[in-house]
């Protein structure tokens, strides 16, 4: 696991694994997410922090667009990054390296990481 990769999430598991348990949540069971956590931390930390990855825009310019292929990054349509959701999550429930953004890709996602965090 590596800054920019993109990973399958088992989120049907991390519903049951929580306390109290969200098992009526109507989330898909798989997503796609980034890795946004810096290496050196990935490296040493049981957690990683991440960004979905969406099919659809939310209409704001926080959402980057990804122009996944299936044979790169796993991902079948054109999708977004949602910039302004970010998740620390236990790195057991990335099931599937599904790749890895393109420097292009993730050089605009990192502009509107930045981007939103210079609103707050």
């Amino acid at each position: 696991m590596v800054k920019w990769d993109v990973w399958e999430l088992a989120q049907d598991e991390a519903r049951n694994s929580t306390d109290p348990s969200q098992p009526n949540d109507a989330t898909k069971p798989r997503r796609y997410y980034i890795i946004i956590s810096p290496n050196a931390y990935i490296q040493t930390a049981k957690v990683a922090v991440c960004i979905p990855i969406q099919t659809v825009s939310d209409g704001s310019c926080f959402s980057v667009l990804i122009h996944g292929k299936p044979s790169r990054a796993g991902i079948l349509y054109n999708s977004y990054a949602r910039c302004t959701d970010y998740y620390t999550l236990d790195k057991n429930l990335f099931k599937k390296r599904m790749g890895h953004l393109t420097k292009q890709e993730a050089d605009k996602v990192e502009a509107a990481i930045k981007d939103f965090y210079e609103l707050i």
